[in-house]
């Protein structure tokens, strides 16, 4: 049987030197029982 309800995270930063602990903490609070994590500079992230 399916689960439903689950709550899914995304945690994004812009450098490689900068923290996703703050939003990890904050997502994990709200009931994310998984968190994505990404590292991608909007300069050089092509869309």
């Amino acid at each position: 049987m399916p689960r439903t309800g689950d709550i899914l995270g995304y945690a994004r930063v812009s450098t490689p030197d900068q923290d996703l602990s703050g939003q990890r903490d904050r997502l994990a609070r709200k009931g994310a029982v998984r968190v994505f994590e990404d590292v991608v500079s909007g300069r050089t992230f092509d869309r």
